[in-house]
C-alpha cells in the first residue's frame, strides 16, 4: 500500500505517519484519539504519499482491543480506495458538467422518480412555471396543471407504466404559474433506466 519494501525499510508507526498527507494527518490523529478515549470503533479515509511519490487514498477501520492503560492496544484494517475515490470524483465532475449544460437549455427538463418525487429541475423548467426548485419539491406536474388538462398529464404516466418508453401530448397543456397566470406548454415524457432505478424525464417547451 505504501510502497515500502520489507528488505529496505523496517516499518514503524513514525514512518507510516510521515507518509500521511498533511491535509489529513490531524483528522487521522483525532479519529484514533476518539477511539482510544471512547472505545467506539472508527472509520476514516485519508491520503498518503507513497515512497515513489504517487498519492493514494486509504480507508482505515480501527477499534480498541485493550484499554485502561497508558499504552492502549488497537487493531484495524487498511484498504486502498483510490479507484473508488477517483471514480466518484469523475462522476461528480460529469454530473456538474451535465447540470451546467441542462441549465442553459431553453427546454424545461425535470427528472421524476417512480414515486412521483421530482429530484431535478433545470432552470428553464422553473422559469416556465414561475416556481423555484424549493417550491416545486412537493407538487407534481399534475397538481400544477389546469383542471382541464390534469387527466391528460396523468395519462402520460399511465402509458409509461404499461411499457411505453416515450409519450407526448398531441397539443399543449395548460399549467397554472405561481403568479396565477396560465401558460400552455408541449409536454413529453421518456422513461430512462431499468427496474427500481427507472426515472421519468419530463420535457416542457
Amino acid at each position: 500500500l505504501c510502497g515500502l519494501s520489507k528488505q529496505d525499510t523496517a516499518p514503524t508507526q513514525e514512518l507510516f505517519d510521515s507518509l500521511v498527507d498533511t491535509r489529513d494527518s490531524e483528522r487521522l490523529r483525532s479519529s484514533l484519539r476518539e477511539t482510544r478515549l471512547s472505545g467506539v470503533p472508527g472509520v476514516i479515509e485519508y491520503r498518503i504519499t507513497r515512497t515513489d511519490g504517487s498519492s493514494r487514498w486509504l480507508r482505515q477501520e480501527h477499534e480498541l482491543i485493550e484499554g485502561g492503560s497508558e499504552s492502549p492496544r488497537m487493531i484495524g484494517t487498511i484498504h486502498d480506495v483510490t479507484l473508488q475515490r477517483e471514480t466518484a470524483d469523475a462522476l461528480r465532475h460529469n454530473d456538474e458538467r451535465l447540470r451546467a449544460v441542462l441549465n442553459v437549455s431553453a427546454i424545461g427538463i425535470a427528472i421524476v422518480e417512480n414515486d412521483g418525487r421530482t429530484v431535478y429541475r433545470n432552470r428553464a423548467s422553473t422559469d416556465l412555471l414561475g416556481y423555484s426548485n424549493q417550491e416545486m419539491e412537493q407538487p407534481t406536474l399534475e397538481e400544477v396543471a389546469t383542471a382541464a388538462d390534469r387527466s391528460r398529464i396523468s395519462d402520460l404516466r399511465a402509458h409509461l407504466a404499461q411499457g411505453e418508453t416515450h409519450v407526448e401530448l398531441d397539443s399543449p397543456a395548460g399549467f397554472v404559474r405561481k403568479d396565477g397566470t396560465i401558460t400552455y406548454l408541449d409536454v413529453s415524457v421518456t422513461r430512462a433506466g431499468a427496474g427500481k432505478d427507472t426515472v421519468r424525464v419530463v420535457n416542457l417547451r
